[in-house]
């Protein structure tokens, strides 16, 4: 039984009716009166946003799975291996569409066999665990080579949309019409983007009859953005449609504010490439420090104190600890390729409307009463602890689980609203973009209602209730004030009250107004990035304290086998 189907279950005899809902989802029964219309009920529409797209995402996959078969470990553990091959690994790097010379290739062989040589040599390995390093170094190497190109495919990437971008609202801002603007883009590329323009030009020209030319265009203009999931192509798509389909004259505002905040996204996204150089540098030097400093001891020590060497511990933890490096520097490559700053639009995660439910339904007082019933049962351990088992550790690890019951609602429902805040942090900026582009052709109202279908899913149900509540009251500023209102973001209220007044004023005011509202956005966009991109590269931060820990370990262990090996001489002299 779905979760919409558990939410309708009604009470027999009663007018009221009762959701169970899954544990994973909310724990807490939710009784409603008959009177609340399903459409006016929060927690009704949500569930049903939820079911709607977790349908759409198992479609999606079970298409998905009919193209591309989900493969166990073993064929992947097989696929992997055969990229040890360098035509294997050839026709991979030629599929993003470079060339990788056998030449290259084998100098990066001969650079990792030198550098295990010399790593072993600081570390004075025998010469038994060098080739199972170098093997290890050569199994890692293509996908080291594969996220160098992957690297490059995305800066490739990067400057094909950034190109596609300011040709087409050149070619637009000279004739407003989508197929002219594509046949004069088109010829401007010969690789890459080409081929979906050259697509989406003749998904136009030989539309299907019945689609009667109403979703022609979006359905080309689709082409390019399955294949390049970026947010600024499919706003511009968006703006040129509405001007299409309402043969707009008043386009020139909106195409200038969406040319300045691609200028604004270009700078940001070579600022953030240059980051992403810095952090992979930074780590490879954390590494050669790490490997230096850990070879210190055995190198200054004379060699009467570092005869431990030859241990079978001391070579089994160093080939360890080298291969860990290995693997960690491997593991920092594939993943610092720069991908999420081309691909831009994240796949909307239906199970974000999981805490938008629990936000939207949480009730302090219940969460209260059941917090202290779980309290009190939990009480019973520290009692029990203290005054039966006279235990002082039964009894303190009793109350902090009397501490966990008595916070846990609370915790948990701050933790999911954060989650949903930062969600709308992120997300809200790209979705008033989009309005704000369109309320120079359209009317406020409209814009809003139009974004409906096309809004981030953690917006979708106050958007929804944004529309509702501005047909009932299509003259006061209440309905933009009540939007998002219980996150208190200072940015989003200012920018709502903004699109009220944009409805209110003339045409040369509200023209005014919402270039003020796309430059203030703007700071919106370079704030929602950033936190995206810090999200990415916080891992990578404290990744970078690995290595140092690692070391220190080593450090660790060798001193305990010198100390061994020191007491065992010292008791073998006393013997004599």
């Amino acid at each position: 039984m779905s979760l919409l189907d558990k939410f309708k279950k009604t009470k027999k005899g009663n007018d009221t009716f009762e959701s169970s809902i899954d544990n994973d989802f909310v724990d807490n029964k939710v009784v409603l009166t008959a009177e609340q219309k399903k459409k006016a009920d929060p927690k009704y529409r949500i569930l049903e946003i939820y079911e709607e797209e977790k349908e759409k995402a198992e479609e999606f996959k079970r298409i998905h799975a009919q193209t591309k078969k989900k493969k166990n470990w073993v064929q992947r553990l097989s696929d992997y291996l055969k990229l040890i091959s360098f035509k294997n690994l050839n026709s991979r790097i030629e599929a993003y569409g470079f060339s990788y010379s056998f030449s290259r290739y084998i100098s990066n062989i001969i650079i990792l066999i030198a550098a295990v040589i010399a790593s072993s040599f600081l570390f004075k390995l025998e010469t038994s665990y060098i080739p199972f390093l170098i093997l290890f170094g050569i199994c890692m190497l293509p996908i080291i080579i594969l996220a160098q190109i992957q690297f490059m495919n995305n800066s490739f990437k990067f400057e094909q949309i950034n190109t596609y971008l300011q040709e087409m609202i050149i070619a637009f801002k000279t004739r407003p019409k989508i197929l002219f603007s594509l046949f004069e883009v088109k010829d401007m590329f010969e690789t890459g983007v080409e081929d979906q323009i050259t697509d989406a030009i003749e998904y136009i020209q030989h539309a299907d009859i019945g689609d009667n030319g109403t979703n022609t265009y979006e359905h080309g203009l689709k082409i390019i953005e399955d294949k390049y999931h970026c947010s600024r192509i499919k706003s511009l798509h968006n703006l040129m449609l509405t001007c299409e389909k309402e043969n707009s004259k008043n386009y020139d505002g909106a195409i200038n504010d969406l040319y300045d905040d691609i200028q604004a996204w270009k700078s940001r996204v070579y600022d953030y490439q240059i980051t992403l150089n810095n952090t992979r540098t930074q780590f490879n030097i954390v590494l050669l420090l790490t490997i230096g400093v850990s070879s210190v001891m055995i190198n200054i020590l004379p060699d009467t104190l570092t005869d431990f060497v030859s241990s079978g511990v001391y070579q089994v933890s160093t080939c360890i600890m080298l291969c860990i490096f290995l693997g960690m520097f491997c593991f920092v490559q594939t993943k610092l390729t720069g991908h999420w700053l081309v691909d831009d639009m994240d796949g909307d995660d239906y199970n974000i409307l999981k805490d938008v439910y629990y936000v939207e339904t949480y009730d302090e007082e219940k969460a209260r009463k059941k917090s202290f019933m779980n309290a009190a049962i939990a009480s019973a351990v520290p009692l029990f602890g203290y005054f039966i088992f006279h235990s002082n550790t039964m009894t303190f690890i009793g109350i902090l689980i009397m501490l966990y019951f008595l916070t846990k609602e609370r915790l948990t429902y701050k933790s999911k609203k954060k989650a949903v805040e930062n969600e709308i942090r992120k997300q809200f900026p790209a979705w008033l973009r989009d309005i704000s582009l369109n309320v120079y052709n359209l009317v406020v109202t409209r814009a809003i209602r139009q974004s409906v279908d096309t809004c981030p899913l953690v917006l979708k149900y106050y958007i929804e209730k944004l529309v509702q509540e501005t047909e009932e009251d299509p003259v006061t500023i209440r309905p933009y004030n009540n939007f998002l209102q219980e996150y208190y973001i200072t940015d989003i209220t200012s920018s709502m009250k903004s699109l009220y007044v944009i409805k209110s004023q003339n045409s040369n005011e509200g023209a005014r107004l919402i270039s003020d509202l796309i430059q203030r956005n703007q700071e919106m966009m370079a704030n929602a990035e950033k936190i995206r991109n810090e999200n990415q590269l916080s891992a990578f931060n404290m990744l970078g304290t690995i290595p140092m820990v690692i070391g220190a370990l080593k450090m660790m262990v060798d001193m305990g086998l010198m100390m061994l090996h020191f007491m065992d001489k010292v008791g073998n002299i006393n013997l004599n």
